[in-house]
């Protein structure tokens, strides 16, 4: 036998390494050719169907839903066969939106089409047990938002578009408990009527004595609030209000301050689908406000207060909101008291195609005053609306006429009135993300007695982050025109988890 030299011995080694590259070159043309075939056949055979896991999944999904997490509730959906990696409403779920409001009501209707998922799974499977889970668990986990942002009203007026006695749950150490603060050091003018009233009892009729009279009231106050709720259980609240109100009575009584400590509880539920009325929410609450003045032993008290809120809405254009208000108040250093009891109505109409809402309301009141036969009766009658001229600028307005009259039976005058009439416009602009300027133009007039007619001007700053932070700071210049006088007002308010 001829030996092989090292040539020949090198030629068949690259001989057999060139038959192993066509063969893996065949294999990898094969698997190729079957990859797509094998996933079809993957796909369109269901997994395997596995209880503990299922419940798992959806379990940490929504939990992951909560916190806002989307990629890795995604991917717990996926797990429990509810969503598939290229289904179309989870691409739209997953996309940047532009705003957190936003980004909520897209997580919001797919949470929504994911249970839909979960029921056509159950009617698929004998007895299953997916939509039952999904809704203990996923069911309320999120308020829907609207489509775009709330107009910019006074904090607890921006209803237009959601229920003014309503607000979230707050920050959420653990789930169903939530707490939330604020704090507000502002100036305010004194209402027309209210300065009308004074003049009027007080016989003023120099300008020097108008001039006065003029007084802003300086409010300073802080407050706490907690929450419970458990659905489907009502909504629990407390709050402790601690404030102090400076100048209010001072014209009149010489009194400089007034200090309120305000305990609050109350309760809210809504009775969803009521034939006929919709959505039927009561919220009930209880006040006991402890009053006192270091200037006025007659000014401590100590009042309880009922207020009966109710709202139908029968459709999610219009709401129907009523309120009755008692409260009755006994001093606990003089002799006496007073009584109020006020009634509200409001229509909440809101028009989407137009980005427009209007709310008229009206509202009476009286209070009755102890010793004496003194009545104090109050007729309000308003109109807030507002829309969006973009998207980033907004306009509202509010127009107002009051009546008021106030009894004395033996005094003189006898039965001091006061015709007001006002407007409050805003014109706001989101200058960038979550932060607002706006200005205001606003005019006040009484009828009878024209010294109190007045113009003003007001210009804001206001930094919104819903549910974590909201702050505003502002300058205010009223111009009471006919006694050539005016005032210069500072306000800030600040949000915490509301």
């Amino acid at each position: 036998m001829r030996p092989i030299t090292v040539g020949r011995r090198q030629r068949a080694v690259g001989s057999v390494k060139c038959l192993l590259s066509a063969f893996c070159l065949l294999l990898t043309a094969y698997w190729y050719w079957r990859a797509p075939c094998a996933e079809a056949a993957t796909s369109a055979e269901e997994p395997a169907f596995n209880e503990a896991e299922y419940t798992k999944a959806v379990e940490q999904g929504v939990e992951a839903f909560r916190r806002g997490e989307l990629s890795q509730a995604a991917r717990s959906f996926q797990d429990a066969y509810l969503i598939q990696p290229t289904d179309p409403k989870l691409l739209s779920w997953l996309a940047i939106v532009r705003d957190e409001q936003a980004r909520r009501q897209a997580m919001t209707h797919t949470l929504r089409d994911i249970q839909e998922a979960g029921r056509r799974v159950d009617q698929q499977r004998a007895e299953g047990t997916r939509q039952p889970l999904l809704e203990q668990l996923a069911g309320g986990a999120f308020t829907p938002v609207e489509e775009s942002r709330p107009e910019i009203l006074e904090a607890g007026k921006r209803a237009g578009f959601q229920r003014l006695y309503k607000e979230g749950i707050g920050f959420q150490p653990f789930r169903g408990f939530g707490v939330s603060a604020r704090t507000e050091i502002f100036e305010e003018p004194n209402p027309v009527d209210d300065f009308v009233l004074e003049a009027k009892i007080l016989n003023l009729d120099e300008i020097g004595e108008f001039r006065r009279s003029i007084l802003p009231l300086f409010t300073r106050s802080w407050a706490i609030r907690s929450v419970v709720d458990y659905q489907p259980l009502p909504r629990f609240t407390y709050e402790f209000d601690d404030r102090t109100i400076l100048h209010e009575l001072e014209t009149r009584f010489a009194v400089k301050d007034r200090h309120l400590e305000t305990h609050a509880i109350n309760a809210l539920y809504t009775f969803e689908d009521v034939p006929v009325l919709g959505d039927v929410t009561v919220n009930p609450w209880y006040k006991r406000v402890l009053q006192d003045a270091e200037l006025d032993v007659g000014s401590f008290e100590h009042k309880d207060e009922l207020i009966f809120n109710l709202s139908v809405q029968p459709s999610p254009n219009v709401e129907y909101f009523f309120q009755y208000d008692t409260l009755d108040a006994d001093k606990t250093r003089t002799a006496g008291g007073s009584k109020l009891q006020l009634f509200k109505g409001q229509v909440r109409l809101r028009f989407p195609s137009l980005k427009l809402f209007a709310i008229p309301s009206y509202e009476h009141s009286s209070t009755s005053f102890d010793p004496g036969d003194d009545e104090f009766i109050k007729h309000d009658l308003f109109v807030d609306w507002g829309f969006d001229v973009t998207k980033r600028l907004r306009a509202s307005s509010k127009e107002r006429m009051v009546l008021t009259e106030l009894t004395r039976a033996g005094s003189i005058p006898s039965n001091p009135t006061a015709e007001t009439y006002s407007t409050e416009n805003t014109l706001s602009y989101e200058l960038f993300k979550d932060f607002d300027v706006s200005l205001g133009v606003d005019y006040a007039r009484a009828a009878g007695l024209n010294a109190y007619n007045n113009v003003g001007l007001r210009a804001e700053m206001e930094l919104f982050k819903p549910g974590i932070i909201r702050s505003k700071f502002g300058y205010e210049f009223v111009n009471y025109y006919n006694i050539d006088d005016a005032l210069h007002l500072l306000f800030w308010r600040l949000f915490l988890f509301q």
